[in-house]
């Protein structure tokens, strides 16, 4: 998935693999050894600077939860992160996203990066947990086709 804001800054997100390609199924619950996934990150600024990473910092049903904010978000029915925090994050704390705000046909994203996915320099805020993230003004339509393309990224990764 890739989201393109309009002032040229990008991130682009992809599932790499299961972490654990085969494992034994856990006695009780969710199995989380074996829905862990790597995704591997790239941020473009228009300044030239970019950063890359890859981490196992979703789930299998967290990468589903995503795709389910992200088209909440394209239909308007989230209206933003109070105090610009974010409003989904996730087991592990490298990646989160938060909605900065929504006009009528375009929106305002924040992603952050934190931990094992922040770049050595500061992208907005400053370096640490939830203040290092860059952000993403599209439209509704680009926010769609994103949406899209993360839904067919995570469609090879099932729950397991």
């Amino acid at each position: 998935m890739k989201l393109v804001s309009a002032d040229g800054s990008s991130l682009e997100l992809t599932v790499d693999a299961y972490q654990f390609p085969v494992t034994e199924n856990a006695p009780f619950g969710k199995d989380w050894d074996s829905n862990w996934l790597y995704v591997r990150g790239s941020v473009s600024l228009p300044d030239g600077r970019t950063h890359q990473f890859r981490d196992p910092c979703l789930t299998t049903w967290e990468a589903r939860h995503l795709l389910e904010w992200l088209t909440a978000v394209r239909r308007g029915e989230i209206t933003g992160s109070p105090d610009n925090e974010p409003s989904l994050d996730f087991t592990e704390p490298g990646i989160s996203f938060g909605l900065e705000r929504i006009a009528i046909d375009a929106v305002v994203l924040r992603v952050y990066l934190s931990y094992e996915a922040e770049p050595s320099f500061v992208l907005t805020g400053a370096h640490g947990h939830l203040q290092n993230y860059v952000c993403l003004t599209m439209t509704l339509a680009e926010l769609g086709t994103a949406t899209a393309e993360w839904e067919a990224e995570i469609r090879a990764y099932p729950v397991r």
